[in-house]
């Protein structure tokens, strides 16, 4: 028997509350998403939101299928679109950048690939986000000062970082009367440049911060191979009366060097001066030993600072963030070789009343839920006298690497379910417009 459109399937039937908890499980699986999408009116408004959180722009064609797509479903532009990412690749002198409908529901953009000028057109398209408060920089620029005309574009934003950035040199800023809009900025993070030039964010990072007065930043990120000790102090002056969290990736310098030869090699460090409001303050990535001997070098470097930062009693938590090597036995090694004990009395004698300490690893190496279990406990017993509550946060290969058999086993019967009701119906992908679905975009959606 052929069902009419009127008829509904059988999952239609639901309570409309299962049915968002179960799109809720799917919101990272564009192909189920999409699969849900067509079985109904009903399935397509619960999936449409997730399916069109993000916006990814690599071409002037892209910008049409969004436009079109909006034309067709306006709430995509007022409630659903959250994120935007470009990547220009130089193509603002070639008209990339097309004239778009307000786009109050974005709240991020994640600009890619660099710029080679400001123009009209990209005036323009910025314009199109009234409501922006994440921006996310990186790639070549064709200039240190087409850099900072491009910042100057935008005002109100809540959150800036910066990482790869090429401008062909060191980046140097123009002075300039027009000052970075500062007024609503709560986090800055100046990670890696593209080509490691020391200290290249010296100048960005006092373009942006250096007037104490006009700014309330709450979290600041900075890498010492990015941004010089001189700098990291001035600002850290500068926003002395807000920041209340502070993370400081030491130098790579020393993650060739062995313990034994560190006292050789010692790096200066910024001052810390004063901060009252601080509550959180972390340190890493620490890097193991270019040799995989399961040794951490710059640990060193770490302690040393934290010694000369002195008591700090209103940090509550902590976070060390180490990146292990993804050899076999390279975690195992961690953590079987890892003297915690100056660690503990460090973190212990600068921040008394530290509440919780959380030791972040980053590994290629897949980690089983029962190992990690095992891990933590032989951690926490490490730590046992030191009067410390310590945890895991773990950033390994399972969460890049599509480790999700748990998750497909459970879905499996429910996703066999709505295929063979999408069938039921004759549908496919290419019918989609059968009930107003998005198909004109899905190949953007992968």
């Amino acid at each position: 028997m052929v069902r009419t459109r009127r008829q509904r399937t059988g999952a239609d039937h639901l309570p409309t509350e299962l049915l968002e908890m179960i799109v809720q499980n799917l919101h990272k699986d564009r192909k189920a998403l999409k699969t849900c999408s067509l079985l109904s009116r009903k399935w397509l408004s619960l999936a449409r939101p997730h399916l069109h959180r993000e916006a990814f722009l690599r071409g002037k064609e892209d910008l049409k299928r969004w436009k079109a797509l909006i034309k067709s479903c306006p709430a995509i532009a007022t409630r659903y679109l959250k994120s935007v990412e470009v990547y220009s690749e130089q193509e603002a002198d070639r008209g990339f950048f097309l004239k778009m409908p307000p786009l109050p529901s974005v709240t991020e953009l994640k600009w890619l690939g660099g710029l080679w000028r400001v123009t009209k057109d990209l005036r323009r398209f910025v314009g199109s986000f009234p409501s922006l408060e994440v921006l996310e920089v990186s790639g070549p620029f064709a200039s240190p000062a087409t850099l900072q005309e491009f910042l100057l574009l935008f005002s109100r934003l809540k959150s800036v970082s910066f990482s790869a950035l090429n401008c062909g040199m060191p980046i140097p800023l123009l002075r300039s009367s027009t000052k970075f809009d500062v007024s609503q900025l709560e986090r800055v993070a100046f990670g890696l440049p593209a080509l490691r030039h020391h200290y290249d964010f010296d100048d960005l990072a006092l373009f942006m911060l250096e007037t104490p007065s006009t700014h309330n930043l709450k979290s600041l990120s900075v890498e010492c191979d990015s941004v010089s000790n001189e700098a990291i102090t001035a600002v850290l002056a500068s926003c002395a009366h807000s920041l209340e969290h502070f993370k400081l990736s030491p130098p790579s310098d020393l993650d060739h060097v062995t313990k034994d030869l560190y006292a050789q090699y010692e790096l200066p460090k910024p001052h810390i001066p004063a901060l009252p409001k601080l509550r959180r303050i972390g340190f890493g990535p620490i890097s193991e030993h270019k040799d995989s001997d399961h040794t951490f070098p710059i640990l060193g470097w770490v302690l040393d600072l934290i010694g000369e930062i002195g008591p700090r009693e209103q940090v509550s938590a902590i976070q060390l963030h180490f990146y292990v090597d993804m050899e076999a036995d390279s975690v195992e090694g961690f953590f079987n070789c890892m003297d915690w004990k100056p660690t503990t009395e460090a973190l212990a004698k600068a921040f008394p009343n530290a509440q919780e300490v959380v030791v972040r690893i980053t590994t290629e190496v897949c980690v089983s839920d029962a190992l990690a279990r095992t891990y933590e406990e032989r951690l926490q017993g490490d730590w046992a006298q030191s009067g410390l509550h310590v945890c895991i946060d773990w950033d390994d290969g399972s969460l890049r690497h599509g480790n999700t058999e748990e998750m497909k086993a459970k879905l499996h019967a429910l996703l066999g379910a709505l295929a063979s009701e999408s069938h039921g119906w004759g549908l496919d992908y290419d019918s989609a417009d059968s009930w107003g679905s998005d198909s004109d975009i899905f190949d953007d959606l992968e």
